[in-house]
């Protein structure tokens, strides 16, 4: 007679997914269930199963329902302790009992960072309170369709209004008053917030359908103020100091804007471990309050006059997209930061070489995934005190070539550490660029040009960044994932190569004396 193993609580279809039974099932019938068992329906079960595979403390086993198991040989739990099972009753009967082996603790930031940020949409406190009850899941419960695709359509409901509408809010950056398109669209984030602060507070009380695609609104409202906020912000900048310290007052600036996005999202899963759904986001509307405030201490400034008194809004975009293609150092800028990043990028496929080639685990993968971020913060501190504005060219082409180097290297590497020194250097090599090119944008636009280009820029970076992740995983998919890297790092050589042939001219370029022209 073929034994029996019953398999509980895999409500993530995980036994199977990452691990092989082929030798049990040749042995023995599997019986794997994927929702909670209770009552009469576990003891059906269960009463002539000979093994029993547990996931952590779902399911109760206590003396009561041992005893009546009278085919029970050995229970195997994931963990080192089980609260939910009597292990002395157990013992009595001579079950054996296998659990995880302890060990160091291979938790690594990344992980805890995105346990963070599920923590929000999985309602890992609510869940822990069904569990406690048991019953893990429930009708309200965001487990079942939270799934990758949701997380995609997230960011996809911000990116789709923003890149739609970026171009507009250019044409309006450049003909109305910047301060008060600002003004208009920081409101409808700061509404956006309270939003998101009462559909957060009702999804914890159980109140799923509606509240959830109100995030979906949510996001999309601020994708759309997004798209007016960014070009006018950009095109405000030089009007608010004085022409001779411009280049230095755009590096800051950008490197301030750089070293946000990257200590952002960390700060933000510190902020929600610490403070809680509720309070991070009323800390977050009271900073955007703040910032609200700090806006009315900045002097109106007049309106740039038209060129053409009734001009279309179709012919101002257009206007703005042949600036942009005429002006060779503002294309091969934009072009350059869009295929480096559309080709040289790794960090989307990082998981496949922690876990396949370099075999480093979550630990390494935390390690791996923060290396760049460091480069990128260690370079923007040096940056500021230290512009790479003189032969700023130069340095820019050098810079995206260094990055195709590190991201070669890395490609190339089978040593951890090695992987590790090249994310950090790309890092590094990445932030100059952006802070050269930053300045470029802003230096060389004309003050009437000023927020059309900055959405044009603002298209090439979006783009860049969502077709980058999308091109490393088709490319590592049907390339495979070492060639992938290397074709790609391959690919921005090559590119910057010939950029650097076409731009002899700007090669000893000065941007703080062209600045001051």
């Amino acid at each position: 007679m073929n034994k029996k193993i019953v398999v509980l609580d895999d409500y993530e279809q995980a036994y199977k997914r990452l691990s092989n039974w082929d030798n049990i099932e040749a042995k023995a019938e599997v019986q794997i269930f994927d929702r909670p068992l209770h009552g009469h329906e576990l003891l059906e079960v269960l009463k002539d199963a000979h093994g029993l595979v547990l996931m952590r403390d779902r399911t109760p086993l206590q003396a009561d329902l041992i005893s009546q198991l009278p085919l029970l040989e050995h229970v195997v739990f994931t963990g080192t302790r089980n609260l939910a099972l009597d292990a002395a009753s157990l013992k009595a009967r001579n079950i054996s009992i296998s659990y995880t082996e302890w060990g160091p603790s291979k938790d690594s930031t990344a992980e805890l960072t995105w346990a963070l940020i599920l923590g929000l949409h999985k309602r890992i406190v609510e869940q822990n309170k069904l569990l406690l009850n048991q019953a893990w899941r429930n009708q309200n419960s965001l487990l079942p369709v939270l799934k990758g695709q949701t997380l995609g359509l997230i960011g996809l409901a911000e990116a789709v209004p923003y890149i739609s509408l970026v171009l507009f809010g250019g044409h309006f950056a450049d003909n109305r008053d910047k301060k008060k398109i600002m003004q208009g669209s920081l409101s409808i984030i700061i509404l956006g917030s309270f939003l998101l602060l009462y559909a957060a507070t009702h999804l914890s009380e159980g109140q799923t359908d509606f509240h959830i695609y109100l995030i979906y609104f949510v996001i999309f409202l601020i994708g759309l103020a997004k798209g007016f906020f960014s070009p006018a912000a950009s095109s405000l900048n030089p009007f608010l100091v004085p022409k001779e310290v411009f280049a230095n007052a755009a590096t800051w600036n950008s490197s301030f804007w750089q070293l946000g996005s990257i200590l952002g999202p960390g700060m933000a899963g510190f902020l929600y471990a610490y403070a809680g759904l509720a309070g991070s986001l009323w800390i977050v509307i009271g900073l955007l309050l703040a910032v609200m405030s700090c806006m009315f201490l900045i002097k109106n400034r007049p309106v740039p006059p038209k060129k053409v008194v009734h001009e279309s809004i179709w012919h101002s975009l257009r206007e703005g997209i042949e600036y942009v293609f005429k002006t060779k150092i503002i294309l091969y800028a934009i072009s350059l930061d869009l295929f480096s990043v559309l080709f040289g990028g790794v960090i989307a496929i990082l998981p496949i070489f922690a876990e396949d080639i370099l075999k480093v685990g979550a630990e390494g993968l935390g390690i791996l995934r923060a290396a760049p971020s460091v480069g990128a913060v260690v370079t923007m501190l040096t940056l500021i005190y230290f512009p790479p504005l003189k032969n700023a060219w130069r340095n820019l082409l050098l810079a995206i070539a260094g990055f195709g180097i590190a991201t070669l290297v890395f490609g190339l590497s089978s040593n951890f550490w090695l992987s590790v020194t090249a994310l950090f250097f790309t890092g590094a090599f990445d932030s100059v660029s952006v802070v050269i090119r930053q300045t470029v944008l802003r230096i060389f636009t004309p003050d009437e040009m000023r927020g059309r280009v900055s959405s044009v820029n603002g298209v090439f970076v979006s783009t860049s960044n969502e077709m980058g992740a999308f091109e490393s995983g088709v490319a590592a998919k049907f390339l495979g994932t070492i060639p992938s890297v290397l074709i790609g790092a391959g690919v921005t050589l090559f590119l910057v190569t010939i950029v650097a042939f076409k731009s002899k001219d700007l090669l000893e370029l000065d941007v703080e004396k062209a600045s001051e022209a």
